[in-house]
């Protein structure tokens, strides 16, 4: 029965499986998104710098093509 229902399951069906479950589960964002906004002394500097750390965790300047492979956030926790 198991086989069955992946047999049926459509590929674009698992991608929006996933996106469904990746909305109603947490999201580690958005955690380190308040973290950083709910500790005193941090401001949207502080996000860009760790937005830019998310990009590029090695430091190195990777150009602007490059960071489009990394990820960053938001201040609500958002991938963008």
């Amino acid at each position: 029965k198991q086989d069955d229902i992946r047999s049926a399951i459509q590929p674009s069906d698992a991608t929006l499986l996933q996106r469904i479950l990746d909305q109603t589960q947490p999201n580690p964002f958005q955690q380190i998104a308040a973290d950083v906004n709910n500790r005193p002394g941090i401001d949207e500097d502080d996000l860009t710098k760790l937005n830019n750390y998310l990009r590029n965790p090695e430091g190195e300047d990777i150009g602007a093509v490059g960071q489009l492979r990394f990820c960053a956030i938001d201040a609500d926790g958002n991938i963008l």
